[in-house]
């Protein structure tokens, strides 16, 4: 599913390949260079290879507001948020838009482990996928070098990444002409929590959400704090009265 990984393990069948090829004895017409069977495996691979790089996602960037809330905006710095465009399976004439709503971390590394939005939901539906990427993270830093010293770490808010997100939505539907397209916003843990208040925030801009493992209720007083931990007592309960005792006296010595 994960393009990456197919595209590694096919890099490291082709070194597997060549490295058998040199090692091994070789007779006859073998001795001149690696086998015509083998020629064949290397071609087929090194085309499959060149074919799905063409498939990689185009990188650009967006001049988002560094403060949003701040005279609305207006006269704010910009910086240059990253975002990701994947068209394999788009339907130009219907499909929707897939955004991915990026967490803390690199963009390239949550688009390599999401197969089942990439592959799996944009083949299905035909859909053009983008991922964001989140401000003061990967390379979407809003004072370069600078960004992480204390006065600048206060513009690194839910509040702020989520109009990063959805102002850089309205743009970006009106230069490609998408307008009449529905977004559906998703990601996972904190991207996902993302994707669910986007959807409640800015209902206007994100017409559906996929929002998996996305605790939006874990805060203090919300729920239970112990609920998780009451759930794994019970099942090591289950197994053995005294296992639940002796783990806690584990954790207290």
């Amino acid at each position: 599913i994960y393009e990456y990984k197919m595209k590694f393990s096919l890099a490291a069948a082709l070194a597997a390949i060549l490295a058998i090829s040199d090692a091994r004895p070789r007779m006859g017409s073998m001795y001149k260079g690696i086998s015509s069977t083998e020629k064949d495996r290397v071609s087929v691979i090194k085309d499959k290879i060149a074919r799905e790089s063409d498939l990689d996602p185009k990188e650009y960037y967006y001049d988002s507001v560094i403060d949003h809330f701040t005279n609305h905006g207006v006269g704010s710095e910009t910086y240059q948020m990253r975002y990701l465009i994947d068209d394999t399976y788009f339907d130009k004439e219907n499909g929707p838009i897939i955004f991915y709503a990026g967490n803390e971390g690199d963009v390239w590394t949550f688009f390599d482990n999401s197969g089942f939005m990439t592959t799996t939901l944009a083949e299905k539906f035909g859909a053009l996928v983008v991922f964001g990427e989140h401000r003061y993270f990967g390379t979407s830093m809003p004072f370069g070098d600078d960004s992480f010293n204390k006065e600048n770490l206060k513009y690194l808010t839910v509040e702020q990444a989520m109009m990063d997100y959805s102002e850089f939505m309205i743009d970006f539907k009106s230069k490609q002409g998408l307008e009449d397209r529905a977004v559906i916003v998703g990601g996972g843990s904190y991207g996902g929590m993302l994707s669910a208040w986007l959807r409640m925030k800015y209902p206007h801009v994100f017409q559906g959400a996929l929002a998996a493992s996305a605790p939006i209720l874990f805060f203090d007083g919300y729920v239970d704090p112990n609920a998780y931990d009451d759930i794994a007592t019970d099942d090591f309960r289950k197994a053995d009265e005294q296992c639940p005792v002796m783990i806690k006296a584990g954790f207290n010595q």
